[in-house]
């Protein structure tokens, strides 16, 4: 048994006859510059974590306790405020790929080919982590109704004072946008100083955004 697992496992590695092109018998061969890695823009609107193993964790933000002090009169007990807690639990998961190539496919790789493998690998990685991040957020059918809604207020539609529901990418979309965001409010309803923002558009939207952002 463990001899014809073997052999299966050496049927499925990827010999040179696997590549027609690679080793192909051409005289003047040349290999072309891949196209470099997009550029990761989840780092600017998310926080990374360590978790120690796979199982799920638990996560507890507090809030509160920011509203104005009141005045304490003399020989009076000070009034006592309230912390707001919540809860959020995910879980980590392994993501990876193999490519088995035999001892003979490294030997006639004479355009070392195949050194560029964790390169690629790398990348992929790169577009894994922008993919799980927007996947998150938005999906084919529309935005994620969980994180964006009018509960929280963070959606833009005259619900929440926008001029127009859902409206397009463009300076009176992004004012309404704008509007709703310097009006979010913690439990005790005292506004929360927004330091900055980051627009976050799919590669059809580009040109539009650098036009009225620049």
């Amino acid at each position: 048994m463990a001899g014809e697992r073997y052999l299966q496992a050496f049927q499925e590695t990827l010999t040179p006859s696997d590549f027609q092109y690679l080793f192909g018998d051409i005289i003047d061969r040349q290999l072309l510059a891949q196209y470099s890695s997009i550029e990761p823009s989840w780092q600017a609107y998310c926080k990374r974590a360590t978790v120690p193993d796979f199982r799920t964790v638990k996560r507890f933000p507090l809030d509160g306790m920011r509203s104005p002090l009141s005045v304490v009169p003399t020989d009076d007990n000070y009034p006592a405020g309230k912390v707001y807690d919540n809860i959020y639990s995910y879980a980590v998961q392994k993501f990876g790929r193999t490519i088995p190539l035999a001892w003979e496919t490294i030997i006639n790789d004479d355009l070392n080919a195949f050194q560029r493998i964790p390169e690629l690998m790398a990348q992929s990685a790169v577009h894994t982590e922008e993919y799980q991040v927007t996947s998150s957020l938005i999906s084919a059918t529309g935005i994620n109704t969980t994180f964006f809604n009018n509960t929280i207020k963070n959606i833009v539609n005259q619900a929440n004072g926008a001029v127009n529901n859902n409206p397009v990418l463009g300076i009176p979309g992004l004012a309404d946008a704008m509007t709703i965001l310097m009006q979010q409010t913690d439990p005790d309803g005292v506004p929360i100083a927004i330091k900055g923002v980051t627009l976050v558009v799919p590669p059809a939207l580009t040109i539009p955004a650098q036009n009225f952002v620049t």
